[in-house]
């Protein structure tokens, strides 16, 4: 999956079109793809009011346990946690 060029003039640097991209390639399960993504992502500055890091290890990890890297998967799961405590799986985890 290549994007469409004009998202990638426009801001191929920006955090937000990334992690739409990677979304859009898990959802095809172009997991080569995502995962480019979102490590791009990561290596960018966020704006911790908009995107958190440990979203983007948590995609990661995702990835990575689709792909059958547990091992990987784990330590990106772990680094989510580290990063911030992981809001997005406190939120979503039954109680």
């Amino acid at each position: 999956m290549n994007p469409p060029l004009h998202l990638r003039r426009i801001e191929p640097g920006n955090v937000s079109v990334l992690m739409l991209l990677g979304q859009v390639a898990m959802d095809i399960a172009d997991f080569k793809k995502a995962q480019q993504m979102f490590a791009r992502s990561c290596c960018k500055k966020l704006d911790e009011s908009v995107l958190k890091k440990s979203e983007v290890f948590l995609r990661l990890g995702e990835i990575h346990e689709k792909i059958g890297e547990a091992p990987k998967a784990i330590q990106m799961y772990e680094r989510a946690i580290q990063t911030d405590g992981l809001p997005a799986a406190k939120k979503s985890s039954p109680r």
